[in-house]
């Protein structure tokens, strides 16, 4: 009891910086610590899905900021699980990435107020974020040429509803930065790179691939035809996107 208040007083007199990295140790060292984050977003995905269904069928009324609280939870867990393994460059690149795809979910929680354009803006840099950890050596060209080809076909898709928009700038250049991201994961996989094991090279890739399906099914919904469960495949898609790119920074 006299060791446990020992270092109860120990820990608390700890400046910041010591104590985030004690509890960064600590979970890193603990079992409990590699699970607890995985399940902290598994039971926030079911949460959040349980609220989209049931607001989108009218069963449920929730204020714009409770939402955003249960949007953000679980991106905010994958945070938490990426801040426990940061040992490269690489890793704190993709954690930066997560935290602006977080201010992304919470500026489009409130885009009917006109902040379409921020989480734009958040996610975009995000994207950057990624594709900058990936890195662009070696370059593989001829691997962004079906992202970029893909990413052409949607934005046509979406040019009758952004012809008159202020937003087709913006959204063209949104296309090309996932659209590199989606490059630069897939060359991840193709080729052998130091940093990154051809498991955790696959779960970017999968990650890539799922995000971009995503953002494809909010233009369709936002800018060409909306349909009812659009939110619903374009937040599944998305969460498995963020699982699948933070992940890489494990390796198992």
């Amino acid at each position: 009891d006299l060791t446990l208040r020992r270092s109860l007083c120990q820990f608390l007199r700890m400046k910041t910086g010591e104590m985030a990295a004690f509890i960064q140790a600590f979970l890193q060292q603990s079992p409990m610590g590699f699970t607890l984050p995985i399940w902290a977003f598994t039971f926030s995905c079911v949460l959040y899905f349980n609220v989209l269904i049931k607001v989108t069928w009218g069963k449920l009324v929730v204020t714009q900021k409770q939402y955003a609280v249960v949007k953000v939870m679980p991106i905010v867990a994958l945070m938490l699980w990426a801040w426990m393994s940061l040992a490269k460059d690489y890793d704190n690149i993709i954690m930066c990435g997560l935290f602006f795809s977080a201010l992304g979910d919470l500026f489009l929680v409130w885009q009917a107020q006109g902040y379409f354009i921020h989480g734009m803006i958040a996610f975009g840099i995000a994207h950057i974020l990624y594709f900058y950890g990936m890195g662009f050596e070696p370059l593989r060209l001829d691997v962004g040429v079906p992202w970029f080809c893909a990413a052409a076909v949607v934005y046509s898709l979406l040019w009758p509803g952004l012809r008159h928009s202020k937003l087709k700038v913006p959204v063209a250049v949104y296309e090309g930065l996932i659209a590199t991201m989606g490059w630069r994961a897939t060359v991840l996989y193709l080729e052998e790179v130091d940093f990154l094991s051809l498991d955790a090279a696959l779960r970017c890739f999968i990650g890539a691939m799922s995000f971009g399906i995503s953002d494809a099914t909010l233009g369709i919904n936002k800018f060409r035809s909306p349909f009812k469960s659009a939110h619903l495949i374009i937040m599944l898609t998305y969460y498995a996107g963020q699982l699948g790119i933070a992940s890489s920074i494990k390796e198992w």
